[in-house]
């Protein structure tokens, strides 16, 4: 997953705009990335890359997505009867994930399986500038935070806002500029996202 707004066209049509943070880019194993800098485009996610929504990450942010757009959609808080089957549907997660922006803390993969949280917050520290020009020309409505590194090293560094805790999963927090945020586990952590979870 590359930093930036997917589709801009999509992106600016959309009346709640998310910007989802996550502490590195995914690039274990066969889907290694270099520095962001180096790569040719980072405001396009082809629909048809066969890896977005397989990788387990990426794949349970898109439901969350999904689902967030639905009932955005619908107006009213989902029950469990209420989720449509298309839940799972790959095209449509896919959709979903084309409707926001993504950056990550740290600009490249890492080189484990695991991250490296005091790596990921030396990144913060280096691309501290970059992170809040990025959020800045994103203008996000609603900030999902997923992981703990990338949440206290925002926190901390005062990214997003003087006030913003770091203690706070899973509660909403507004900062100066009125953008609610949220601090969600990362996504890889099985118990807090199954389907129920999501």
């Amino acid at each position: 997953m590359l930093d930036g707004i997917y589709s801009p066209d999509i992106y600016e049509k959309e009346p709640l705009k998310i910007l989802v943070i996550l502490s590195e880019t995914y690039g274990y194993g066969k889907y290694k990335m270099t520095e962001i800098e180096t790569l040719p485009n980072i405001n396009t996610l082809n629909p048809s890359d066969s890896h977005v929504a397989i990788v387990p990450s990426v794949n349970n942010i898109a439901k969350l997505l999904w689902l967030l757009f639905y009932s955005f959609k619908q107006n009213k808080l989902l029950s469990k009867s209420e989720i449509p089957l298309r839940y799972n549907n790959t095209n449509k997660l896919k959709e979903a994930l084309l409707k926001i922006a993504w950056i990550n803390v740290k600009k490249e993969s890492g080189q484990n399986s695991r991250q490296n949280g005091s790596i990921v917050y030396e990144h913060a520290i280096r691309n501290k500038d970059i992170l809040i020009m990025q959020i800045e020309s994103i203008s996000p409505d609603l900030i999902i935070i997923c992981g703990d590194m990338a949440m206290r090293s925002l926190s901390d560094l005062k990214i997003l806002g003087q006030n913003l805790k770091s203690s706070c999963k899973n509660q909403i927090q507004i900062n100066e500029s009125g953008q609610k945020i949220i601090h969600l586990s990362h996504p890889s952590y099985f118990k807090d996202w199954g389907y129920d979870s999501i």
